[in-house]
């Protein structure tokens, strides 16, 4: 039987589109940021849970660009980071209703303080996008529960939003064909049946990438935990070869992500290491050289730039759980014991348009 998870898979694509068509506007208003803001400023990425995760996409594109940047939730910036946010900070703050708890208590914290706040948000009437300098919308409308299309959204807009606030466009690929990528991998006959077939039973998922798909490695072991009520880690792949790799075993399961960055090799290489030493392993990556080695479960995602291999891989991961959650009994998308504490409030989101806040 469908659920709104699996639609809300189908309909990435229409919401990456829509996102990728106002891209004009999107630039004029983080331009206005850029040119308020020192050239030096530190950037800080927050959010709680998967709208984290999605920012984090971002970490690696400014480190590149030399700016101080630092990748922290919500909640532990409200309690013990609010002195590190000095005038002229850029703070991103991602989360799809706008009301969750720590976001909005950090937000609250900000006030006086000098600091310029972007907000990531799918409902601009939310008490987050009130408050920020400049609030964004993520145009994903309502979801079921788990997040699906509001991830990838908001790692498409934190890409945008950093290329245009470092004044570092030409690191951002065309992203225009994104949106048929994830829509054929949203149907692609045969994705996961392999990857099912060989990870099945496993009682632990380890979800290993580098550099930006650290963020969609972020997001499968949070999958992994709200839908299969499994526990689930994301860890460097450099972090999992210093130890962590005692795990491996029969019942853990590993996911590789490998895009064609400075991290490829080792990635690969770690695959086929798990894979020796009797672990399952999925491989998720991008067009090249690919291990045959006997074990590893190999998805080619095709000729696609590292930047675009983690929201095409995060549609993949997105149909893996999904299908693992029915294999356990359980129904994707929905929480069983969902934290009433988790938004300020569940008011139903309205039709979202992009503004600067005044």
């Amino acid at each position: 039987m469908k659920t709104g998870f699996d639609a809300d898979i189908l309909a990435q694509g229409d919401v990456l589109r829509r996102l990728l068509t106002s891209w004009d506007d999107l630039r004029a208003a983080v331009t206005a940021v850029r040119e308020g803001a020192r050239p030096d400023a530190p950037v800080i990425l927050t959010g709680m849970g998967a709208s984290l995760a999605a920012v984090s996409i971002a970490e690696p594109l400014l480190r590149a660009a030399g700016r101080q940047v630092g990748l922290v939730d919500a909640g532990e910036l409200g309690l013990y980071g609010a002195e590190m946010l000095t005038p002229g900070t850029v703070v991103l703050m991602a989360s799809q209703t706008g009301r969750s708890r720590e976001t909005v208590a950090t937000a609250v914290a900000l006030r006086g303080r000098g600091s310029i706040v972007i907000a990531l948000v799918n409902d601009l009437t939310s008490p987050l996008a009130r408050m920020a300098d400049v609030a964004i919308s993520i145009e994903a409308g309502p979801e079921n529960a788990n997040a699906c299309k509001t991830f990838t959204a908001t790692q498409l807009l934190a890409l945008v939003v950093v290329g245009e606030l470092t004044g570092r466009t030409a690191d951002i690929p065309p992203l225009h064909r994104l949106p048929a990528v994830v829509e054929g991998l949203g149907t692609r006959a045969g994705l996961v049946e392999a990857p099912l077939r060989d990870l099945d039973a496993c009682g632990y998922f380890a979800l290993l990438a580098h550099g930006s798909a650290m963020s969609t490695g972020r997001y499968g072991a949070l999958l992994a935990k709200e839908m299969l009520a499994v526990p689930g880690e994301a860890a460097t792949v450099s972090e999992f070869r210093h130890g962590p790799i005692e795990l491996v075993a029969r019942r853990i399961g590993s996911i590789v992500l490998a895009a064609g960055d400075n991290g490829r090799a080792i990635s690969l290489e770690l695959a086929s290491s798990i894979a020796e030493r009797g672990g399952p392993v999925w491989l998720l990556a991008t067009s090249g050289d690919l291990p045959t080695t006997r074990g590893v479960t190999v998805t080619d995602l095709g000729q696609l730039h590292d930047l675009e291999l983690p929201i095409a891989a995060a549609v993949a991961l997105q149909r893996f759980f999904s299908a693992y959650a029915r294999r356990l009994g359980r129904t994707p998308g929905v929480f069983t014991a969902f934290d009433p504490i988790v938004d300020t409030g569940r008011e139903e989101t309205r039709p979202p348009t992009l503004r600067s806040a005044p």
